[in-house]
């Protein structure tokens, strides 16, 4: 699965035109944080986060280095908020670091400002533009298309997460916690995929 994912998100990069790179940084950040941190990608929009949201921890000896990025109200908490956190992967799956990938954005996107939202980007014009939930599927699903691979809706990004974490044997508690699953759908979304796969 990991590998998978790894040669999915390859193809995706290397489809981008390179004089996009501003928005690229940020499409694949987005789509890197809505896997491995198990969320929509709806959830991470100019009304709920910003820029400033973010913070990065560099390695600590050990301990990975990690992003997380500060949701002041989400659906499943509601006003209460939560954090989305990514630790590195960079030794094992630097293709998929979503560590690296918001590094990345944040240092080519630096003149976005801390008020606009967390995957904001710089477009040609030199003005800052919100990368929007359509402009990003849209995007995935051309260079998917381009590549024969099956198109993507945004609430897959979620369950793809929360499968990619159960094909790698983390255990279900860690997986509800981490996802902010309050109910068991998680388990009715992957039931249903492995029987249409089946």
């Amino acid at each position: 699965m990991e590998r998978q994912l790894e040669t999915e998100i390859v193809s995706m990069r290397t489809a981008w035109d390179p004089a996009d790179e501003l928005v690229a940084a940020g499409e694949s950040e987005e789509v890197l944080l809505a896997i491995t941190g198990q969320r929509d990608e709806g959830e991470t929009r100019l009304s709920r986060a910003l820029r400033y949201h973010w913070s990065l921890r560099p390695p600590d000896g050990i301990v990975a280095a990690t992003v997380t990025l500060r949701l002041p109200i989400d659906k499943p908490q509601g006003p209460t908020g939560s954090d989305l956190i990514a630790s590195s992967q960079a030794s094992s799956s630097p293709q998929i670091c979503t560590v690296h990938a918001v590094d990345h954005h944040l240092l080519v996107n630096a003149a976005v400002p801390a008020d606009a939202g967390p995957f904001a980007y710089i477009d040609c014009d030199g003005h800052s533009r919100e990368l929007t939930g359509s402009f990003c599927t849209d995007t995935a699903n051309a260079i998917l298309a381009a590549a024969n691979r099956p198109p993507i809706k945004g609430h897959c990004l979620r369950i793809g997460g929360t499968t990619f974490y159960m094909s790698a044997g983390i255990p279900e508690t860690d997986i509800r916690r981490h996802g902010r699953w309050k109910t068991d759908v998680m388990l009715t979304y992957i039931r249903r995929m492995y029987v249409s796969a089946g």
